[in-house]
């Protein structure tokens, strides 16, 4: 994966986590008498997460459910309900989608969501640091997926590595999952959940942890992604501390980024600043600035940079499409057809004119002139038909590389339509861009 565009990475096999443990749904049992268990996907301290095919419509799901030795706790229930109240509102392309929240006939509740096929970020930065550009990428498209759930009243609070997976391993196509501790309609809610933090020790922000009044908003969720793109770079996470005294130590300032490469290292630095106010406001600014890095109006596309003209001024007119732009062609074309179709017909009607009740005109012969025969011409041999050459293969050659570059083109529109949204967002919202 090179620093040309994004890619579609192979990961590497996952061994961290044994699936022979006991689980709590058996491989082949059925659930709800729909859902069909193929294999446990992950397991975590809450909840374990299985592969499932819908048995009436064949549809693979990825389902939900508490551990059997938290079944009977009402902190779990809870945190299913939360996940299932910020699911079901949320409609992005980069958000894992919501299916249905379900209890069997034993009363055992599960969460049913989109089955995504693909190597979550922990396992790829486990492999070897991502690009600049991968990682560009991802965290726009990442940074889109909140600002929708942000504008919803949705707090992640848990944004981590293992909490984005990326569909078919491309870097364009990133997924957030495990919405279990967030934060839904602007509840007050403070920084604990069930006497322990709330989101993984190495991501959360300091306001998590109690600093700043413990007040979490979306700029809560603008430090854990600086946190992850930071951890995406090096290829590992940075050392933030392993318990609640040393995890506050080192968010007295900006951690050390003195290894993450420096056309990133300004954007996240002023993502991982301590105090809220003075990190980016929302994710719009972030998408924005992450679009390019340093100069961002004098990349965009004119697309693009008509969206941010100031009032006033009016926008150029958009350029039509390619089938806009032919149609006046295909028009004339058939005029001009019908114009010689009905000079035929009107031809013949004159031509009918001038014939006997009865008759019909005859066709004009052809004149030949009487003296002049046509020379016969010798019998010629039959020519002798040469072997056609072999066709070779295909070759890679400027076809393809012209492909690659077309595809880093639509990719790159598309992250400038990410961006002008964005922006647009946040000056109809009021918030700041």
């Amino acid at each position: 994966m090179g620093g040309g565009g994004h890619a579609r990475v192979r990961p590497p096999p996952d061994r961290s986590r044994p699936m022979d443990t006991e689980t709590t749904l058996p491989p082949d049992s059925l659930l709800g008498n729909t859902y069909r268990i193929e294999a446990l996907i992950a397991r975590g301290g809450m909840g374990e997460v299985y592969r499932a095919r819908n048995e009436t419509l064949g549809t693979l799901h990825a389902l939900k459910i508490i551990r059997q030795d938290l079944a009977g706790s009402s902190t779990m229930v809870e945190l299913f309900r939360r996940e299932t109240m910020a699911l079901r509102q949320l409609r992005s392309e980069a958000i894992v989608a919501y299916d249905g929240l379900f209890r069997d006939e034993r009363g055992r509740t599960y969460l049913v969501m989109e089955y995504v096929d693909g190597p979550s970020l922990s396992r790829l930065i486990a492999a070897k640091p991502l690009s600049v550009e991968d990682v560009r990428r991802m965290a726009i498209n990442v940074a889109a997926g909140l600002e929708i759930a942000h504008d919803k009243g949705v707090l992640h609070r848990d944004l981590s590595p293992d909490n984005i997976i990326f569909e078919g391993g491309d870097m364009m196509r990133p997924k957030i999952i495990d919405f279990g501790i967030a934060r839904v309609g602007g509840a007050d809610e403070g920084t604990l959940l069930g006497g322990q933090v709330a989101g993984k020790l190495s991501f959360i922000a300091p306001e998590q942890l109690g600093r700043f009044d413990g007040v979490v908003d979306a700029r809560t969720d603008v430090y854990s992604l600086g946190m992850v793109m930071a951890a995406a770079l090096l290829g590992r996470k940075l050392d933030m501390g392993r318990s609640i005294e040393t995890a506050l130590a080192a968010r007295q300032a900006v951690p050390d980024l003195s290894g993450v490469p420096e056309a990133m290292r300004p954007i996240i630095a002023a993502m991982l600043e301590p105090d809220p106010d003075r990190r980016p406001q929302s994710m719009s600014e972030v998408i924005l600035r992450l679009y390019t890095p340093g100069s961002l109006r004098s990349s965009l596309p004119p697309a693009a940079a008509e969206a941010t003209i100031p009032a006033g001024r009016v926008p150029a007119r958009p350029r039509r499409s390619m089938a806009r732009a032919l149609l006046p062609w295909a028009l004339t074309g058939l005029v001009a057809a019908g114009l010689v179709f009905a000079g035929l017909v009107y031809r013949d009607r004159i031509a009918g004119l001038f014939a006997g009740p009865g008759e019909v005109a005859p066709p004009a012969p052809r004149r030949r002139h009487p003296h002049r025969r046509r020379p016969r011409r010798p019998p010629q041999r039959p020519r002798r038909r040469r072997p056609r050459p072999r066709r070779r293969p295909n070759r890679p050659g400027p076809a393809a590389a012209s492909w690659a570059s077309s595809a880093r083109a639509i990719d790159d529109h598309r992250l400038a339509f990410v961006a002008v949204r964005s922006q647009t967002s946040a000056k109809t919202s009021g918030r700041p861009a």
